[in-house]
């Protein structure tokens, strides 16, 4: 890769139609760094157990850099509130 950082706020990829895109998103993001570079990206926090087993079989280090709230207006079909705060870690790669 070329860069020393990327960072980037995936599709959360919880939903079945999704097929993973948040993991998709961060192994690009991991392409995309040079030796040594890092990504860092939001994932939501009940993905957690599931992004770190993947950062670990990819056969890199990632750990959760922050806890947040991420407000999520309504935007899709699925989405049934006005808005909805989700529980979203910082992760880096």
């Amino acid at each position: 890769g070329a860069f020393d950082s990327v960072l980037m706020n995936p599709p959360f990829g919880t939903r079945n139609e999704s097929h993973g895109a948040d993991v998709a998103f961060m192994q690009a993001g991991l392409r995309l760094c040079r030796p040594g570079g890092a990504v860092y990206s939001l994932h939501k926090t009940s993905t957690r157990p599931f992004i770190a087993k993947k950062a670990a079989e990819a056969g890199g280090e990632a750990s959760v850099v922050a806890e947040l709230r991420f407000e999520i207006p309504r935007m899709y079909k699925h989405h049934r509130q006005p808005s909805k705060d989700v529980a979203v870690d910082f992760w880096r790669a």
